[in-house]
């Protein structure tokens, strides 16, 4: 199955906590606040963060950008 802990662009629990949380860094995730609509392609996400903490998951879930480490 595609997810999370399996992915390359997963970032497992950079901030330490006993849960395992993590972060993507997939090309396809956008993060900030300055990103015109018109320039998100299809098959991305904006996430509005600032702080590296806006997009947070578990180890099992799942993406179709999954790309294996």
């Amino acid at each position: 199955m595609n997810t999370c802990k399996t992915c390359k662009f997963w970032t497992d629990n950079p901030w330490g906590h006993p849960v395992p949380r993590g972060s993507c860094l997939s090309p396809k995730f956008l993060y900030g606040y300055n990103i015109a609509l018109d320039k998100i392609a299809p098959d991305e996400v904006l996430v509005e963060n600032d702080e590296g903490w806006g997009f947070v998951t578990g180890p099992d879930f799942g993406c179709v950008h999954h790309e294996e480490k």
